[in-house]
């Protein structure tokens, strides 16, 4: 099976990100975030929220884990 897309060969995408840091004590920090982007050529998008834990265990030593979703609409 094989598909065609009709284009002029030209196409764009649209992307944002917004992102808050917390402190939750003080070696304790969270980032919460999401990145949307948007292909202009098929009006896909996508929404990824995500999020992050930092722990400082130590002087110059942290532990980080990250989670992030993918939507892709």
């Amino acid at each position: 099976m094989e598909r065609f897309i009709a284009s002029d060969g030209q196409t764009g995408t649209l992307q944002a990100y917004a992102q808050v840091n917390y402190k939750v004590s003080e070696k304790l920090t969270a980032n919460l975030g999401i990145h949307s982007l948007a292909l202009l050529l098929n009006k896909s998008r996508s929404i990824e929220p995500r999020a992050s834990l930092k722990w400082d265990v130590g002087t110059g030593q942290s532990l980080a884990m990250e989670f992030t979703v993918r939507y892709i609409h």
